[in-house]
């Protein structure tokens, strides 16, 4: 608490101290310099002081407010570290941003830490060392400042004699400047499994009778031993190195698997057996090729391809991988095509063309693609047409065109006199009876009106040419007007009345072709016949 009211108390002074610190003439990147320092060395108490100065010397950037929340978080003031640090995140740039973002994970690395060192303690009382062990070394691996968090791991490994492990922290670059860890890494080098001479000659003596033997599994072991009683031993480690690649290369010679080859080729780019894994891994390539052509394995050969390809680019043998590859895919294209499978056809010939669009055949290939395009195009498709006659200028047509095998349509049309039954009410004949209640007197004006229906079948003719063929029945009533007279004589109305003896209801045959441009528009023309032949027209789109 004492240290949270010195803090407050400096917040006060802040404008008087930040300007006479300012006036001295100092520049921001020496100001920040002076703060960077005393951030180094922790004086939180002067950070605030000259944080001030960072602030009065250039308003517009926020690095002043970050390092004075960073003061504030370590005295324990977090309200207003969390002040400060708003009134940096509203002033700040790429570059401040990004030391915001540093700050956030420190604290959130020693929030983290913190909670570590709770379980430790919880786990240290309850005698469970290994759990202890590894909460204290998440802790410091949250927070690597806390050298005391290393140490009480590398104490808990200690006790379990796990030495390796305990090496391992100790040696870390900021353990090990620690006078505390320096006199554990003595104590545990003076322990005989560590230090023991004659077991790490008697070693690496073993090691090199059997590697000279070409025991190389036995000379492994014997190496590997020697490391672990010097880690960093020169000698040990290239030794063991020269052990696994001979290991690897026994295996790469006796085994049915390419792969095993390609491992040590991998491994050992500048290795003792290089070229002579070269060599085999090219012949293997060109062999496991000829094996897959003779089995119609097109993944094979491409792998195979693909594999020479990749590790010896520019050599002439590849051609002979090439060659069965692209007789594969030219056969392929030619069988798909008599099928008529034009997608897959098309699909080999242009891989043809990747693998070589110069070869002997890429000209033909280009043919072809070009006649697999022209049958691929060749679509069915819905349709939907705005139709057109003398007798019916207002007509839609909805149907099908099939690419193979027969479609359908329908046709639905009418002109606009239709629309005068929809005021009809009475009925009149040619001898002009007719059932109004009063008297009509016709005027003489008559409507011919029509509604029709037809249905039919499409059939594709020669590609995009269709044609079709159908029947229908139309619906043809006759409107006349007249003026009508109540019984007394006096005017009513005008009205429209249906003639019944010339109302008719007729059937008509109808043929046509159908013309589909682009797959997108269709135009048609066709006849009906009802006792003279009457001209269709139509335009519309396919679907």
């Amino acid at each position: 608490m004492e240290t949270v009211l010195k803090a407050r108390i400096f917040i006060i002074l802040l404008m008087f101290m930040g300007t006479a610190a300012f006036s001295q003439g100092n520049s921001f990147d020496e100001l920040e310099s002076q703060v960077v320092e005393k951030v180094n060395l922790r004086l939180w108490e002067d950070v605030l002081l000259l944080a001030s100065d960072l602030v009065i010397a250039d308003p517009s950037r926020g690095d002043g407010y970050l390092y004075i929340a960073i003061a504030f978080y370590h005295l324990e003031d977090e309200a207003n570290m969390n002040k400060y640090l708003k009134k940096a995140e509203r002033k700040a740039d790429d570059a401040l941003q990004q030391k915001i973002e540093a700050f956030k994970l420190e604290k959130t690395a020693v929030t983290n830490a913190s909670s570590f060192e709770q379980d430790a303690k919880v786990f240290e009382k309850a005698n469970n060392g290994i759990l202890a062990c590894e909460a204290w070394t998440n802790a410091w691996l949250e927070d690597k400042s806390r050298i005391d968090f290393a140490l009480n791991a590398v104490g808990h490994h200690l006790d379990a004699k796990e030495y390796a492990k305990a090496l391992e922290i100790l040696n870390d670059p900021q353990v090990v400047v620690d006078p505390n860890a320096q006199l554990l890494i003595q104590k545990i080098y003076s322990t005989p499994t560590m230090v023991a001479k004659e077991g790490y000659e008697d070693a690496m003596s073993n090691g090199s009778e059997a590697y000279k033997a070409g025991n190389y599994e036995q000379a492994l072991q014997q190496f590997n031993q020697a490391l672990y009683h010097r880690n960093n031993d020169t000698e040990a480690s290239n030794m063991r190195d020269a052990c696994e690649e001979e290991i690897s290369w026994q295996k790469a010679k006796q085994s049915d698997y390419i792969e095993d080859l390609e491992k040590y080729a991998d491994k050992y780019p500048y290795g003792k057996y290089i070229s002579t894994a070269k060599s085999n891994n090219k012949s293997s390539y060109i062999s496991i090729a000829h094996t897959y052509a003779s089995q119609g394995d097109e993944s094979g050969m491409i792998d195979m391809h693909n594999r020479f390809l990749n590790r010896f680019s520019g050599d002439n043998d590849i051609m002979e991988i090439k060659k069965m590859l692209l007789d594969h895919y030219f056969a392929k294209a030619e069988a798909n095509f008599k099928a008529k499978n034009f997608s897959a056809a098309k699909s080999y010939y242009q891989q043809y063309l990747a693998v070589n669009s110069n070869g002997d055949r890429a000209s033909t290939c280009s043919y072809m693609i070009k006649r697999c395009d022209r049958q691929l195009n060749q679509r069915s498709s819905g349709m939907l047409l705005y139709t057109y006659d003398s007798q019916s200028p207002i007509g839609i047509q909805f149907g099908r065109l099939n690419k193979r095998g027969v479609g359908g349509y329908l046709n639905l049309k009418i002109n606009k006199e239709i629309f005068t039954g929809f005021d009809v009410l009475y009925d009149i004949d040619d001898s002009g009876s007719h059932d109004h209640p009063g008297e009509v007197v016709l005027t003489g004006e008559i409507r011919y009106a029509n509604a029709c229906a037809s249905a039919g079948l499409t059939f594709q003719l020669v590609y995009p040419l269709f044609g079709y063929i159908g029947a229908g029945a139309g619906y043809y009533p006759v409107y006349e007007e007249g003026d009508t007279y109540f019984s007394s004589g006096a005017y009513w109305e005008t009205k429209w009345l249906r003639n019944t003896d010339q109302t008719q209801l007729l059937f008509y045959p109808e043929a046509g072709v159908k013309l589909k441009i682009a797959n997108a528009i269709i135009l048609k023309y066709g006849v009906m016949y009802q006792g003279e032949a009457i001209h269709q027209f139509g335009f519309g789109f396919a679907m």
